[in-house]
């Protein structure tokens, strides 16, 4: 919508010293580590680019951030500080197509993109089941289908009943592994794991 094309234009005003990076709120597995290397990216762009004396001519000079979300958006997106407010124009926001259209918009202003993870969202009830599986294997956890969990997936079924959801009317790619980590710490929020444990949806197996 033209609504959040601003409010990404707004940001976008504010941070004009350095990379600037967007992030999914509804996406708690994105790794700390990751988003440590995106900004390292998008820093070695924006220096690149001041080193050139803002010649943005050469397509090394500038370099984004990308990681796509299985729905169709992307779960972060950080951009080199030079990169024009034109990146959000003609964003098809809440659509399946909201990466594509917004590598696009970044490719149309010559500005290259690293594509990173694929995320997953959380969205719906069952997306935060199936965080919790994921969770549960990762960190050697057990899913526990309990009544807590059943409570806890009709108090969000009645919200999302309750809630008014807005209409949607309206190359050059590189992918680069970064190195993970294991380390919780250095993962995931580890908000997240801590409120799927206390609300009973997930437990830590016995030794």
């Amino acid at each position: 919508s033209n609504n959040e094309s601003d409010h990404h234009n707004n940001h976008h005003d504010d941070f004009k010293g350095g990379p600037v990076a967007f992030l999914g709120m509804d996406a708690p597995e994105l790794p700390l580590d990751e988003i440590a290397h995106a900004f390292a990216i998008a820093s070695s762009s924006s220096n690149t680019f001041r080193q050139s004396g803002g010649d943005s001519s050469s397509s090394s000079s500038s370099r984004a951030y990308l990681n796509p979300a299985a729905d169709g958006g992307y779960g972060m997106l950080c951009l080199p500080s030079h990169a024009p407010p034109a990146i959000f124009q003609g964003i098809r926001w809440s659509d399946p197509l909201t990466t594509v259209s917004q590598l696009k918009a970044l490719t149309d202003q010559k500005i290259d993109v690293t594509i990173g993870t694929l995320m997953h969202d959380i969205d719906e009830p069952h997306d935060l089941i199936q965080l919790a599986k994921r969770l549960c294997t990762r960190y050697d956890y057990t899913f526990h289908d309990n009544y807590f969990r059943n409570d806890m997936l009709s108090l969000l079924s009645q919200a999302q009943k309750d809630t008014t959801k807005q209409a949607q009317n309206d190359d050059v790619l590189e992918t680069q592994k970064y190195q993970k980590t294991d380390n919780c710490n250095n993962g995931m929020c580890h908000h997240t794991l801590h409120v799927l444990k206390k609300i009973g949806m997930i437990h830590k197996k016995a030794p």
